[in-house]
């Protein structure tokens, strides 16, 4: 699945020593090779940066105008998140306390997917669904669960006072000053927990809300674990019928699949922001459940991703929204899409939101879930194998750290397609496989033949049966993966872009280049007296 592609930003990109002395460089600024690459450079933007950066002094850097020089200044982002911390930091606290400029540790970089105003999420009414409308409602639920993965409904049935007592009681909650901090944590393992940002101790940027999550494991949810004023207004779901039907289901399949057994309600609270155009609420992302009901106020900031354009998800009195989540995708077999979105900052609110992500229970009798039997055939094989929801969510998590790459790491296309078979206009698109056994017999000018050709015509070839054992090989390949899945402090001794050891470990071989980064590490071993000196190579890899 698509869906876990987007950011984790690097800290800290120079020091003064570093700036100082690029600033006086010159002799090398003087030669024709180096004028014509800055000329090159400046045509894009992210490298104009970077030179801006390159030739600034560190007083430049900190007191720049512009959030991104700002941010490339020498950052500590340890202490910053430790001092919000220590203080039982919320970010309404933050938004309360007069700051002009968010805290580095909230910048976020720039999208390059634009935004569109002709495009509008499907709005769906619901008001006789149980009536002759009923076909003509699932085909709409069909469609927008297909095309979309997010859409809104109207007259399901809550009471629009209820709607406002909801949100009330979130932002109500959220602006004590004492209370909520009964519930204030960073560990994610209480039934209820309170806490801001959600990025503590990740690299990626913090976010600008303020979060309320109450958990409910078993199925049941527990008015006494909720904050007082929260206790008496909690809605319900009433789509799994419909969107089982919209299958062609019965409309009691996915009730029967325990899809929507469990309830898990988080509410936000997004302060108005100084300088939201840096930083967003919550970053692009999709859910990892079955189905995401959402509670939204008229402030507005929701988009989803459609058509690689983002659309804004309006506002509207007495509406949910419904996203399609990750699992859903998965049992329907890419039927229907889960929807990726994302919150912007606004300059101004609060805007407050309650979503209830639906999902079976975790625990007590863990269930595979796959795509749906009902919907397979010859021509619709499934896409992708069974798992449990608590492996999933584990993978999901683990994406999450890595949520867009870096734009360093960002290659231009070549423009040449990839070959998808075999064979295309009649000639062979298959890597040559060669033989080697029998080398030594008559078969011998037959094998050069095909080294021969091979060498010509594709400059790579495969060889089998060449007489190094199968295990000598595995053992090789996992040596290797063991080096670089050790923890940073056993691998430093060989950390070195200078290239000057017999062995070295290094990572961003162009860091300092004009060409994108590679996303890779790699070990390096040369020996150049053609003698192997086992000692200086990691004992891993021995």
């Amino acid at each position: 699945m698509e869906k876990w592609k987007r950011s984790k930003r690097s800290n800290d990109r120079g020091k003064e020593g570093h700036v100082r002395e690029s600033s006086n460089n010159v002799d090398v600024a003087e030669s024709w090779m180096y004028r014509r690459s800055i000329q090159w450079w400046w045509r894009f933007p992210r490298r104009k940066k970077i030179l801006e950066f390159i030739f600034a002094t560190t007083e430049d850097l900190q007191t720049s105008e512009d959030p991104i020089i700002r941010g490339l200044s020498h950052y500590d982002r340890e202490n910053e998140v430790k001092e919000f911390l220590d203080n039982k930091g919320t970010v309404k606290q933050l938004a309360n306390s007069g700051l002009v400029k968010i805290p580095r540790m909230f910048v976020h970089p720039p999208s390059s997917v634009p935004c569109s105003t002709a495009l509008q999420v499907p709005v769906i009414d619901l008001k006789c669904h149980q009536s002759d409308r009923r076909r003509e409602i699932v085909n709409e639920i069909c469609k927008a669960s297909e095309t979309w993965g997010m859409f809104q409904v109207i007259n399901q049935g809550i009471p629009i006072s209820l709607m406002h007592k909801m949100l009330e009681s979130v932002q109500k909650f959220h602006e004590q000053e004492e209370v909520k901090l009964d519930s204030c944590t960073t560990q994610n393992k209480k039934t209820v927990v309170h806490y801001s940002t959600g990025t503590y101790n990740r690299a990626k940027p913090a976010n600008w809300r303020d979060t309320l999550v109450c958990r409910f494991t078993d199925g049941v949810v527990d008015p006494g674990d909720l904050p007082i004023i929260c206790r008496d207004a909690m809605g319900e779901d009433i789509l799994s019928g419909l969107l089982s039907e919209a299958l062609g289901l019965s409309s009691d399949h996915l009730t029967n699949i325990k899809c929507f057994e469990t309830p898990r309600l988080v509410c936000h609270y997004y302060p108005p922001c100084p300088e939201p155009q840096l930083t967003l609420g919550v970053p692009e992302h999709s859910d990892p459940y079955f189905q995401t009901v959402l509670l939204q106020d008229n402030i507005g900031g929701l988009q989803v991703l459609h058509k690689n354009y983002w659309v804004s998800v309006t506002p509207l009195e007495g509406a949910l929204t419904i996203n399609i989540g990750d699992l859903m995708q998965l049992i329907t077999n890419d039927r229907f899409k889960s929807a990726v979105h994302r919150v912007k900052a606004q300059g101004v609110g609060p805007r407050v939101s309650a979503a209830i992500f639906l999902h079976p229970v975790p625990k007590n009798q863990p269930r595979y879930y796959g795509p749906l039997n009902e919907l397979l055939s010859p021509n619709d094989k499934p896409l992708y194998k069974e798992t449990q929801q608590e492996e999933y969510l584990a993978c999901h998590l683990a994406r999450k750290e890595e949520t867009c790459v870096p734009a360093l790491f960002v290659h231009p296309s070549d423009g040449i397609p990839t070959a998808s078979s075999a064979f295309l206009g009649g000639i062979e698109l298959q890597v040559p496989v060669i033989d080697l056994k029998g080398y030594q017999s008559d078969q011998r000018a037959e094998i050069v033949d095909a080294i021969s050709k091979a060498a010509e015509k594709w400059g790579i070839f495969y060889l089998v049966n060449h007489g190094i054992p199968s295990s000598v090989i595995e053992k090789l390949l996992d040596s290797v993966k063991k080096f670089n899945e050790q923890p940073k402090e056993a691998k430093i001794e060989f950390y070195s872009h200078e290239f000057k050891n017999k062995v070295y470990y290094y990572t961003l071989e162009p860091l300092l280049g004009l060409s994108p980064a590679g996303w890779k590490d790699k070990l390096v071993c040369e020996f150049e007296d053609g003698h192997v000196d086992h000692v200086a190579i990691p004992e891993l890899c021995r």
